[in-house]
């Protein structure tokens, strides 16, 4: 006889209820389960119950039978015994940090993989496991042993800087506890104008000494001398604030007066290593995006990015550096779709930021972008979008008199084009900067930016999905366009009309890791070559903050060490009227003893006592050049013809506005002077 179906499953009273909502709204293991128990009660054969929820007849025989046994309760898993559950190392390192228990007559009081493997419910070939993973020992008392040389014990603090200029590396870590020194109270944070200072001024020497480097060495060599420098200020400011550094390929400066631990390691992948383990216990001391982001950068830095530096001593650190490189072909959309091997339709809804692609579609469509080195053309995005209603403004501040003047401009101009501008500031940072791309992306038609922390890989990506322009040089590059003055030759002018007017030692104000004031630097050089006057390093002041307390102290300083000078060009008018402050404030005379001349023409100098010679950037000239640019349309410029490329760079012209700062004193070479 064969088997007749099976009886209406009889459910306990209000157990129904319980069933149904779990089939509603229970994960889906519990959803199947109270599904069956649902079919089986309303008289289905087990037989129909299996071919309906796609399981096998036995599955259906088992849960009938559990719920007889344990009502609702069959739901939930049972435990499993046998192997121990997966353990997650890190997990298991993050666990070794704590102190081990206290164990009467125990003879180490440091973790074994045993008795760690028990503390954490899993096997001790699984602690073992990522011990080696990570390289490291356990230390007595919790912590960990680091594999460096010599070795360093940590149990909590947190990464404060990063350097990768391959093949060197440095991690700097801020332990609150380790065996290399005693506790202390910690060193106050160096400001970077410290730390940089030293090493700006040899930079700037060797740029003003025509003896020096020559400038047939190209800007490859200065940038890449430059880059260098970066590297060896970031170091100084690592050992100052007494954080321990871990290094490969170089050897840091020594003498600190932070007193932390100098270790290495052999090879880059074991740097790798370290770096992973700090970045967990930076993470469980104190989670940080910045520092997320610096680690993701480390990771994803490939051989031609040039140097990377990242610091947390201080609010102006950042993740920065790059190489150049161009492609030679400009490829189109039917490129990255074959690269990819998807449809032009689908390049077209990941490069607007569709959300219907799937996550594995989207990142072989963005890395077919990369290779590629693909761009939007501005023109064809606009012919789908139809006319572009806003752009983003990204500038690094607003206080400066430079960056206002010019957003005014272009927010204006842009107002007559009927377009509205999006203002955000970055404070000159990488990931500010990025967040602005984001911004663009999403809510706009465009981008300007006055950028100082982008790598060439951002702007490659940037670039390739919305109309993209650079103003300034603060990432000098060709593959955008790109708008400036000539920075080398408005300094050449300013410092022309100083030595007609007999001024003879003059105060170059405002050096820093800018290409900005290199390039001002070389124009000085250039102008005092001609005139055959030598520029005394001695009157080189180093600004990295180009504000008036920089541009005061700075002349303070130069003052104090009884510092002979007879003018002053300052990098910006905000710098130069600090200048003018102090030099008054000191009982010099201005323009009598000492002229000042500043960049920017703002409406401060105009109006300051007495008003301030300035070199005037043409803010009109730079306004209409970047809308045209970003918004496709292809307009012409004095240096630029209508209709030209994308990637044109494109300088705006430049003047000199002379006020009382510099007029009508001219020196007489008996050391008099005449009005």
């Amino acid at each position: 006889m064969g088997r007749g179906p099976a009886a209406p499953l009889g459910l306990r009273a209000g157990d129904e209820e319980v069933l149904s909502a779990a089939a509603r709204r229970g994960a889906p293991a519990v959803a199947r389960r109270a599904g069956i128990l649902l079919l089986a009660a309303r008289g289905f054969s087990n037989t129909e119950i299996a071919a309906m929820e796609s399981t096998s007849r036995g599955t259906v025989i088992r849960w009938r039978a559990r719920y007889v046994s344990e009502g609702v309760d069959c739901l939930g898993d049972r435990p499993r015994g046998g192997r121990p559950p997966a353990a997650d190392p890190q997990s298991i390192i993050l666990r070794t940090l704590d102190p081990p228990p206290l164990v009467p007559g125990a003879r180490s009081s440091r973790w074994s993989t045993r008795t760690l493997g028990a503390a954490l419910g899993v096997s001790a070939s699984s602690v073992s496991r990522a011990w080696s993973l990570y390289d490291v020992t356990p230390a007595r008392g919790g912590g960990v042993r680091l594999s460096s040389r010599p070795g360093l014990t940590v149990t909590a603090g947190t990464i404060v800087g990063l350097i990768l200029d391959p093949p060197r590396a440095v991690l700097a870590f801020a332990a609150s506890d380790s065996e290399h020194a005693a506790p202390r109270p910690p060193a106050p944070a160096p400001t970077r104008s410290t730390a940089l200072s030293r090493a700006v001024r040899e930079h700037a020497e060797r740029l003003v000494d025509p003896s020096g480097s020559a400038p047939v060495a190209g800007r490859e060599g200065e940038r890449a001398q430059s880059a260098d420098l970066e590297v060896q200020a970031a170091l100084q400011t690592f050992v100052r604030s007494g954080a321990h550094l871990v290094c490969t390929g170089i050897t840091p400066p020594t003498g600190g007066e932070g007193g932390g631990a100098i270790t290495a390691v052999d090879t880059f992948s074991q740097w790798l290593r370290v770096l992973d383990v700090l970045t967990l216990i930076a993470h469980r001391s104190r989670s940080g995006a910045a520092l997320a982001r610096a680690v993701s950068a480390v990771r994803a830095a490939g051989p031609r990015d040039g140097a990377l530096t990242w610091s947390d001593l201080g609010a102006e650190g950042g993740v920065g550096g790059g190489a150049e490189h161009r492609s030679p072909r400009r490829p189109i959309m039917s490129d990255v779709a074959a690269r990819a091997g998807v449809s032009v339709k689908t390049v077209s809804n990941v490069l607007t930021g569709a959300k219907h692609v799937s996550p594995s579609t989207r990142a072989r469509v963005e890395a077919a972008v990369g290779e590629l080195d693909y761009q939007v053309h501005p023109a064809a995005r606009q012919l789908r979008t139809g006319r572009p209603r806003a752009l983003v403004l990204a500038l690094p501040e607003l206080r400066l008199s430079y960056f206002a003047q010019l957003a005014e401009q272009i927010i204006a101009a842009a107002a007559a084009r009927g377009l509205g501008i999006l203002v955000q500031t970055t404070g000159g940072r990488r990931e500010r900067e990025l967040e602005a791309i984001d911004m663009a992306r999403r809510q706009a038609d465009g981008l300007i930016i006055a950028a100082h922390g982008l790598r060439e890989d951002d702007i490659r990506r940037a670039s390739s999905t919305i109309p993209f322009v650079l103003l300034g040089e603060g990432v000098p590059q060709q593959r955008v366009a790109q708008i400036t003055i000539s920075n080398s030759d408005a300094a050449s002018t300013a410092m022309q009309h100083l030595l007609r007017t007999g001024r003879r030692r003059v105060v170059l104000l405002g050096l820093a890791h800018r290409a900005v004031a290199e390039a001002r630097v070389r124009g000085c050089r250039r102008a005092a070559t001609l005139h055959g006057v030598p520029i005394d390093p001695a009157l080189l002041a180093p600004a990295p903050r180009w504000d008036r307390e920089s541009g005061e102290r700075a002349v303070h300083e130069l003052l104090d060490r009884g510092a002979s000078f007879d003018a002053v060009i300052g990098f910006n008018d905000e710098l130069a009227l600090g200048a003018q402050r102090a030099l008054l404030s000191r009982g010099r005379e201005v323009p009598g003893e000492v002229a000042i001349v500043g960049f920017d023409s703002s409406d401060d100098a105009r109006y300051s006592t007495p008003s301030l010679t300035s070199v005037a950037p043409a803010f009109d000239t730079i306004a209409d050049a970047a809308l045209e640019l970003a918004t496709g349309r292809g307009g012409s410029t004095p240096d630029k013809p209508a209709g030209g490329p994308v990637g044109e760079h494109i300088t705006a012209p430049h003047r000199l506005v002379v006020r009382e700062s510099t007029a009508g004193i001219v020196l007489r070479s008996d050391g008099g002077d005449r009005r």
